[in-house]
């Protein structure tokens, strides 16, 4: 992986790590929790969504989306209207015995963008690099990170467009959530080599007769108001 180092994730247990020449232990960190946190995680057979989750009083509520769609923004601005965050990007998801979808903790940090930063009133100058050739930067928060796993009561799906209609949400028709949520699981390029395609599919559509999910969009231009953003999914979802 980008001249870094190779990775070799064997059975849902372990993941070893050849660093290459001159390698950076920051960018051996970075690349370990993204892809071959992935493929481990799909070998256990749980569900990675690529999410972002805070703690609500009804339970966790996760933020589904490309990236650069605001994910990591919205979580962490919940954060600073006091939800503690569960997770960032990669929001695991397992069923315990009742059937209940459960999100599983993640890091206690988020991954933002310079301009995501200043609008939550932060700069970037003394935060630590993701690395060395991205925009983004870890911004921890170990004292607002919820440690256990919350059952996930409401999922929302993050879009930017060219829209005059400024911020709208739309309830997803069931085939809907179920294609957006197959689009937005973390890595899926893993399942067909694992063989896992059938059984992911299955927990996917146990996910979607479970948990209510809506279309969130945005404007795709810079500029929108973020807290009216917040104010719209946190009358939602609070209701």
């Amino acid at each position: 992986m980008d001249a870094v180092a190779r990775f070799l994730v064997q059975e849902g247990r372990e993941i070893l790590v050849q660093p290459l020449p001159g390698a950076q232990e920051s960018d051996l960190r970075e690349l370990l929790l993204c892809s071959p946190m992935g493929a481990l995680l799909h070998q256990r057979g749980v569900l990675p969504l690529h999410a972002s989750v805070i703690v609500t009083e009804q339970g966790a509520v996760a933020f589904a989306g490309r990236s650069g769609h605001g994910k990591s923004t919205l979580a962490a601005l919940f954060q600073r209207r006091g939800h503690p965050v569960l997770a960032d990007d990669l929001a695991v998801v397992t069923f315990d015995e009742a059937g209940r979808p459960m999100v599983a903790p993640g890091y206690p940090q988020l991954k933002l963008r310079p301009d995501s930063l200043a609008q939550l009133g932060h700069g970037s100058a003394q935060l630590p690099r993701v690395r060395a050739p991205r925009e983004k930067f870890a911004f921890a928060f170990p004292e607002a990170f919820h440690a256990e796993p919350l059952p996930l009561v409401r999922l929302y799906v993050l879009e930017a467009c060219q829209s005059a209609d400024g911020l709208r949400l739309e309830t997803l028709p069931v085939a809907e959530k179920l294609r957006h949520l197959l689009t937005h699981t973390y890595r899926k390029g893993y399942l067909a080599g694992l063989g896992r395609k059938p059984a992911h599919f299955q927990m996917v559509a146990r996910l979607v007769t479970a948990v209510p999910a809506k279309l969130v969009k945005r404007p795709a231009e810079d500029g929108f108001q973020l807290d009216e953003l917040a104010g719209l999914l946190a009358a939602d979802f609070g209701s």
